[in-house]
């Protein structure tokens, strides 16, 4: 993997392609995010009747937290192994514990993707009334299936994935799935 995230920036060329690369992701996200809006106001079968600078406010506030919050994840995902057992050390908790970080890490990782759904069902559809109590049974339920469709990709990936199809992308391709 790092050999060929090197060899990707070694080829990679800062111009004008990488800022439109980057503001088609921005627009991109924007859309994702505004299409789950439409879909919502679909299920709720209620019209958009808001001005369209009030849903694109909403819109790209919700792809900046739905962001912010992601980065949270993977940095946790990714570095929090290593600062648990850096600060383990200090405060008396065995390094030889990784399956209390594991635990955590799931939490705080659940916890995150209930906060961001219950964020998405409670200001993406036009509704005059909201309530927290709304729009978190529904956020649980996304929660759940996001787990057990992530354990079931885990299992897929650990028995039947193989490294020749995506070869040293197997691991973006994973993290984009």
């Amino acid at each position: 993997m790092a050999k060929t995230v090197a060899e990707l920036n070694a080829g990679a060329i800062v111009s004008a392609g990488s800022v439109f690369a980057g503001l088609g992701a921005v627009w991109g996200t924007l859309n994702g995010t505004w299409a789950m809006m439409a879909g919502l106001n679909k299920a709720y079968e209620v019209n958009e009747q808001r001005r369209w600078w009030k849903v694109l406010s909403i819109a790209f506030g919700l792809t900046i937290s739905l962001g912010v919050m992601g980065i949270i994840a993977l940095g946790v995902m990714l570095y929090g192994g290593r600062a648990w057992e850096a600060n383990g050390q200090g405060i008396g908790i065995h390094a030889q514990s990784p399956y209390l970080w594991r635990i955590l890490e799931w939490l705080v990782t659940a916890i995150l993707l209930l906060f961001s759904f219950t964020l998405i069902y409670l200001f993406g559809p036009n509704l005059i009334e909201r309530w927290w109590q709304w729009s978190i049974p529904g956020a649980v339920v996304a929660v759940a299936l996001w787990v057990a469709s992530t354990l079931l990709f885990r299992a897929y990936q650990n028995h039947f994935s193989s490294q020749r199809i995506y070869g040293g992308l197997n691991a973006v391709v994973v993290l984009l799935l």
